[in-house]
């Protein structure tokens, strides 16, 4: 997976940053990009609030595992639609 990051300019928000960076990209990165946010949220929300903190590899293989996921539901839709169609 790789991504592009939006160049930073100096006094740039965060947010506008991460809108460019979200543009920058296809859907399969843009995809990558939100699953490793909100895993990485996830885990600092469990380390806050239950002191429970997971290994960087545990993240990383959640992260894989989920865009894995995606990937194969996201082709079962697309079969099942040309199925559909040429029906």
């Amino acid at each position: 997976m790789e991504v592009i990051s939006a160049p930073i300019h100096e006094n740039q928000e965060w947010k506008l940053w991460l809108a460019e960076t979200f543009n920058i990209n296809n859907t399969y990165q843009c995809t990558c990009l939100a699953v490793s946010f909100w895993a990485i949220w996830h885990n600092r929300s469990k380390f806050f609030y239950e002191g429970i903190r997971q290994r960087i590899c545990d993240i990383v293989g959640f992260i894989k595992a989920y865009i894995t996921e995606l990937s194969i539901l996201d082709e079962e839709l697309e079969s099942k639609h040309n199925r559909k169609e040429a029906h």
